[in-house]
């Protein structure tokens, strides 16, 4: 459990570098990937926002990776995993008594 409630703050933490780029995060996560993967990574992404977890830190998770060089499908791999963690983390932090 304090290993998923770490994920979820350096998570948190992280989320400002590409917070600060001109443009909404979704036109730039267009512009960085091939299509179908942009769609399926947007999917995700919105799917965290639903369930009400900071979906700014997968969009910037995908940012970064599509910076970085990191080929479409390992993003896509990467933005589902990190989504799983996230609701991992909040599931125990509820669990644990925190909102």
């Amino acid at each position: 459990m304090a290993g998923l409630c770490l994920v979820l703050a350096g998570s948190l933490a992280s989320n400002t570098a590409h917070a600060q780029l001109p443009g909404k995060p979704e036109q730039r996560i267009r512009a960085a990937l091939p299509t179908e993967s942009a769609d399926r990574i947007l999917a995700t992404i919105a799917a965290a926002r639903a369930h009400e977890l900071p979906a700014v830190v997968l969009e910037n998770r995908t940012l970064e990776l599509a910076a970085k060089g990191v080929q479409p499908s390992d993003i896509e791999t990467d933005v589902s995993r990190h989504a799983q963690e996230l609701e991992r983390a909040r599931a125990a932090l509820a669990r644990g008594g925190r909102a």
